[in-house]
């Protein structure tokens, strides 16, 4: 065909798929570098497959990681919950001691003076363990990092060469 457009792969199946233009008597031929159509979609369809399951790899990577995370904050809320508890138990327990023996030298259940000076003796003692309570909660952390560097401390000393 002179000064047309034909497709070389119509004439010869055989070879790559290319398009020439045709003027007088010269032949200008043009074909796509990745080589047919088909080929072309089909790298295009495999690398799409490819980036379809690598995002799919993260986001079942970021689900697994949510639910990692929120098992650790239900366990850190359900620790939480048992040390308020035990706080309040600590606490409430020497106050209603105290409460309950008040209450009963108040109403004249004790009259005896060895039991008023044993009443008096369980007030002071629990009165001075509910005031030690707050205190000894906040040192506690305070122990503990201190356990904590000192058992560090010994282990770096004791890997190092000497």
């Amino acid at each position: 065909m002179v000064g047309g457009i034909t497709s070389r792969c119509e004439d010869d199946p055989t070879e790559s798929p290319f398009i020439v233009w045709e003027v007088g008597v010269w032949e200008v031929g043009v074909t796509h570098r990745a080589g047919s159509l088909e080929q072309v979609v089909a790298h295009t369809r495999h690398r799409n497959l490819v980036i379809s399951f690598g995002t799919l790899l993260l986001l079942g990577a970021s689900a697994a990681m949510v639910a990692l995370s929120s098992q650790g904050a239900r366990r850190l809320a359900a620790q939480h919950v048992e040390f308020v508890a035990g706080v309040s138990h600590e606490l409430r327990t020497p106050v209603a001691v105290v409460c309950s023996a008040g209450e009963n030298l108040a109403d004249g259940l004790v009259r005896d003076p060895a039991e008023v000076r044993v009443y008096g003796a369980t007030i002071r003692d629990e009165g001075r363990a509910a005031s030690r309570s707050p205190s000894a909660l906040s040192a506690a952390p305070q122990e503990g990092s201190r356990r904590r560097a000192k058992r560090a401390f010994s282990q770096v000393r004791a890997a190092e060469p000497g």
